[in-house]
C-alpha cells in the first residue's frame, strides 16, 4: 500500500515539468529497510517493484529521471545493500558465537 501511495505521489504533478526528486529518497529508503528485515528473495522482489515503479513515470511520459541514470542508480543501490547485508549476516554470527 505504502508503495502505491508513493507512485500515486510520484506521477501527480500531471500538468507540469516539475518532478519530486524525493521520491527516489523514499524509495531508497524503502529498498534498504526491505534489505535490513526481509530474507533475500522478498527484499530482491521489493527492489524490483521499486525501480519499475521508479521507472514508470519516465515511461508513460510523466517528468522524471532518466531510465540510463536509474538503472545506473538502482544497480549501485543493489550492490551497497548486498554488502550491507553480507556484513550484517557476518556480524550477526560472529555476535553468537561470542
Amino acid at each position: 500500500m505504502l508503495f502505491v501511495t508513493l507512485l500515486v505521489a510520484s506521477l501527480w504533478p500531471i500538468g507540469t515539468d516539475a518532478f519530486n526528486p524525493y521520491i527516489l529518497l523514499v524509495f531508497s529508503i524503502i529498498a534498504g529497510k526491505a534489505a535490513y528485515r526481509l530474507p533475500a528473495i522478498q527484499a530482491c522482489g521489493i527492489g524490483i517493484v521499486l525501480v519499475v515503479g521508479a521507472i514508470m513515470p519516465d515511461l508513460l511520459g510523466y517528468p522524471g529521471f532518466p531510465s540510463p541514470f536509474l538503472v545506473l542508480y538502482s544497480v549501485i543501490l543493489a550492490i551497497g545493500l548486498a554488502l550491507f547485508r553480507t556484513v550484517w549476516a557476518r556480524y550477526e554470527e560472529s555476535s553468537v558465537r561470542i
